[in-house]
């Protein structure tokens, strides 16, 4: 039986985080070269999440009893802040798919009911800024630098920049964080992208960038805001350092320079050797 010919796509992130190329080039993606590149101190975040859902369960604490119950509900307080942020990746995951679905006119389920407000202000925000879209959910790439990932669109926003061609990225997180600048500062940068189809083809150069930030709670009157980043060299320099430091120490040495521990009579035969 001959094999069913597999349908062109372009390249798509591993589990591993890097892109393989159509040439077999790898590249790690932009998305991990920011999770190992960058320092985030969640450290205190995750702490008050704890807490939070600690003092909101005290009538279900209390009625612990012995070591192990104790220490099964440490462990289920301390996973706090890692449950809420795996819901806010599903939710965000989710409007970024009904507005893609949107963009290339799709038929697809209804929202979620978490996710409706979310698309309700995506509806306002097509209604009062009339954006114009060029692409959406473009994998682009920067083979020289060594990096590759997906952007979310490209636009035009007739009310802010006229026919000027912007990068867009869609928020749905509880900000609009300056690590957002490193992303769109590479993304600006691509030199190469592929269509859905797997073609290659050259990137439109765009003018600016922007975050679309859909957050119905936080802004009541639309539920969207949309703030302009910087994406100068400078920033984009700080992304290829973020780079270096993922690919060279996190994702490479750090992985290779604890070595085996001494027996104590090696160790022993060290400390004589240093001393004499």
């Amino acid at each position: 039986m001959t094999p069913r010919a597999k349908k062109p796509a372009p390249p798509k992130r591993a589990v591993s985080g890097f892109y393989e190329l159509p040439d077999g080039t790898e590249l790690l993606s932009v998305t991990n070269i920011l999770k190992f590149g960058i320092v985030k101190d969640l450290d205190g975040w995750h702490g008050w999440k704890a807490g939070e859902l600690a003092v909101e369960s005290i009538p279900k604490l209390v009625r612990l009893r012995g070591v192990s119950e104790r220490r099964k509900a440490a462990y289920w307080l301390g996973k706090e802040g890692d449950r809420f942020m795996k819901a806010a990746g599903k939710l965000g995951g989710e409007v970024h798919d009904l507005i893609e679905a949107d963009i290339l006119g799709l038929t697809v389920a209804a929202p979620s009911e978490k996710a409706q407000p979310f698309m309700d202000a995506y509806a306002n925000f097509k209604a009062i800024e009339r954006p114009e879209y060029e692409a959406t959910e473009l994998v682009v790439a920067n083979i020289e630098d060594g990096w590759a990932g997906q952007l979310d669109t490209l636009l035009r926003l007739p009310n802010i920049a006229g026919q000027a061609l912007l990068l867009g990225d869609w928020k749905s997180g509880s900000g609009a964080y300056p690590d957002y600048a490193l992303q769109l500062s590479a993304y600006r940068r691509a030199t190469v992208a592929w269509t859905k189809d797997g073609q290659e083809t050259e990137v439109p150069k765009t003018e600016a960038a922007v975050v679309i930030h859909i957050r119905p709670d936080k802004y009541p009157d639309t539920g969207y805001r949309i703030y302009p980043f910087d994406t100068s060299d400078a920033v984009y320099a700080a992304f290829l350092n973020a780079r270096r430091t993922a690919v060279d120490w996190a994702k490479g040495l750090s992985n290779t320079v604890v070595g085996e521990p001494y027996e104590p009579i090696q160790m022993a035969e060290v400390i004589e050797e240093v001393a004499s």
